[in-house]
C-alpha cells in the first residue's frame, strides 16, 4: 500500500510539473495581421491595416527608403513602376516586450506584429499577336497554296508603353509531330539552317518555300516572343502549310 500511495504522488507531480509536462499548454500569440493594398494608376496604392488594433505603424514600402511611421492608413506614390514588398510593424499596448512565458521560454517583442503585401505596378502582361499575309496583303489561314508567300507577323500589346523586343522563330516542323526538321538543300547544294531566326522588328516579313505542287505540304511553324522591360514575357505560336 505504501509503494502505491509514493507511486501515485510521483505520478501527480509529473502532470503538474513545468518544462514539458503532459497538461501544459502554450498560450497562443495574437493573430496575424491584415494588410489591404488598393493600386491606383499607374504608381501610387492606398495601404490599409486599419483592422488591426495598433497604437503606432512603421511602413517600409521596399523602394529603397527609409522605414517610417505614419497611421494605419497611408497613400504612397513610387517613383517607377515596378513591384514592391511593402510589410508595416504593428505595435500595440497588449503585450509588454518581453512577453508572457510561454513553458519556460520568453515569447519576443509579443506587442508588435508584421504584415506585407505585394504590390504589384506593372499593370497587365505584354501579349504578342501573330497576323499572316500574302503576297498581296490578303490576310490568310493556317493553309497557304500558292508561292511565293510572305508573311509579316505583327504584335502587340505593350501595357507599359516602355517598349517591347520582339523575338521571332520560324522553323519547318514534321506534321505529324510537330518535331523541327532539317530543310531539303537548295539547288546551289546550300542547307538552310533550323535555328532561330530573330529580329527586334516588330513587323517581319519572310519567304517560305513549299515542296512540288504534286508532294504534301511543307508546315511551318512560327513563335514570336515579346518581351517587356520588367522581362515578362508571351509566347504566340501558328502552324502553316505551304505547297
Amino acid at each position: 500500500m505504501i509503494k502505491q500511495k509514493i507511486a501515485a504522488v510521483f505520478l501527480l507531480l509529473v502532470l503538474t510539473s513545468g518544462g514539458c509536462g503532459l497538461i501544459e499548454v502554450e498560450p497562443a500569440p495574437p493573430e496575424e495581421p491584415v494588410l489591404k493594398v488598393t493600386v491606383i494608376p499607374p504608381r501610387t496604392v492606398l495601404l490599409d491595416a486599419r483592422e488591426n488594433y495598433g497604437r503606432r505603424h512603421i511602413w517600409d514600402f521596399g523602394d529603397g527608403n527609409p522605414p517610417q511611421e505614419g497611421g494605419p492608413l497611408v497613400r504612397y506614390t513610387y517613383a517607377e513602376r515596378g513591384r514592391y514588398a511593402v510589410v508595416v510593424h504593428i505595435e500595440n499596448n497588449a503585450y509588454h516586450d518581453d512577453g508572457p512565458a510561454i513553458g519556460n521560454r520568453p515569447y519576443p517583442r509579443q506587442n508588435v506584429r508584421s504584415a506585407y503585401a505585394i504590390v504589384d505596378l506593372l499593370g497587365a502582361e505584354p501579349r504578342a499577336v501573330i497576323l499572316v499575309f500574302n503576297a498581296y496583303w490578303k490576310p490568310v489561314g493556317d493553309v497557304l497554296s500558292y508561292l511565293p508567300t510572305v508573311l509579316v507577323g505583327e504584335a502587340s500589346y505593350d501595357p507599359t508603353g516602355e517598349g517591347l523586343w520582339y523575338q521571332w522563330e520560324v522553323v519547318r516542323v514534321d506534321p505529324d509531330t510537330l518535331e523541327p526538321i532539317p530543310y531539303p538543300p537548295h539547288l546551289d547544294g546550300y542547307q538552310p539552317p533550323i535555328e532561330y531566326i530573330r529580329t527586334h522588328e516588330m513587323n517581319w516579313t519572310v519567304y517560305l518555300r513549299g515542296p512540288s505542287c504534286t508532294a504534301p505540304p511543307w508546315m511551318y511553324r512560327i513563335r514570336l516572343t515579346v518581351t517587356d522591360k520588367h522581362y515578362r514575357q508571351h509566347t504566340a505560336t501558328r502552324y502553316i502549310r505551304v505547297w
